[in-house]
């Protein structure tokens, strides 16, 4: 998850913080949304990015719904007896492995838009490229999306969804109005992401080997999620900062980076859901 979402931003310091340059084209020929950047081709920027994100929710949203329509996971499971329905199982199996199908879909998806990503960048710049590369990645995301969902009950879904909601709004008025710039923050959050990573397999790998409880790693397990949701939260602020561009802001995008800003709104966003999802499953 955490190397994802670092190399899904790569490139992303190209998007400004050349002070002293009264041009908006900078000496690559990229145009740079900075505080000489008129209103209405800046507006433009903001809006196709976040027609971008609606469409990565959208679908990411439907094809959840999708999984969850075709085996709810109400009829996998025998409450009585506490075990899962072999019956529904067997009556099901094509759906289970579709979902399979699309888990391993998403993460050669995913691995893919790594690759590019890291080693030919200037292609999330082109056309058509970058919007296949946008779409390969939301697939990627939207498989995990889709795992989390398929053994979660509705009701938790529902509470996720609407907590994720309530909580990026707050996050985007917050890092619209503040006078603090987070766009230079981005090296501190790497660091921490990176510190995360680690601290997560180093105590995946003691459980593994029986050096810790049970009870102990799912209590960390707790703490790295809120964590996580914490980390993500300010990455969104920055995202989005960076996205609002302005005259107080050390970093900005540029005009072709809509669909990396995109990308690294909607990871935001859909990594800060799964979170949620964990948490209120372990209560």
């Amino acid at each position: 998850m955490g190397e994802a979402k670092k190399d899904v931003r790569a490139g992303a310091d190209h998007g400004g913080g050349y002070e002293g340059i009264p041009q908006d084209e900078n000496a690559d020929g990229l145009v740079y949304i900075n505080a000489h950047t008129a209103e209405p081709e800046r507006a433009a920027f903001r809006n196709k990015v976040f027609q971008i994100v609606f469409v990565q929710l959208l679908y990411t949203a439907g094809i959840t719904a999708l999984f969850k329509w075709l085996c709810p996971l109400e009829k996998l499971i025998d409450v009585q007896q506490q075990k899962l329905n072999e019956d529904e199982l067997k009556k099901h199996g094509g759906v289970i492995g579709g979902l399979f199908v699309y888990q391993l879909i998403g993460l050669l998806c995913f691995v893919l838009y790594l690759c590019v990503a890291c080693c030919c960048t200037h292609l999330l710049r082109k056309k058509p490229y970058n919007y296949i590369l946008t779409a390969l990645i939301t697939v990627g995301y939207s498989a995990s999306v889709v795992v989390a969902c398929f053994f979660t009950p509705p009701m938790i879904i529902l509470q996720a969804g609407v907590t994720t909601l309530f909580l990026v709004l707050g996050l985007a008025v917050y890092a619209v109005n503040t006078s603090t710039d987070w766009s230079g923050f981005g090296h501190y959050l790497y660091g921490i992401l990176i510190a995360v990573i680690v601290f997560s397999c180093t105590q995946g790998l003691l459980f593994y080997f029986n050096l810790i409880s049970r009870e102990t790693f799912l209590g960390l397990e707790t703490a790295i999620s809120f964590l996580v949701i914490i980390l993500f939260s300010c990455f969104l602020i920055y995202d989005m900062q960076m996205i609002m561009g302005g005259a107080h802001r050390q970093y900005q995008y540029n005009t072709e980076d809509y669909c990396l800003a995109a990308t690294n709104l909607y990871a935001d966003i859909v990594l800060i859901f799964i979170e949620i999802i964990m948490l209120l499953n372990r209560r």
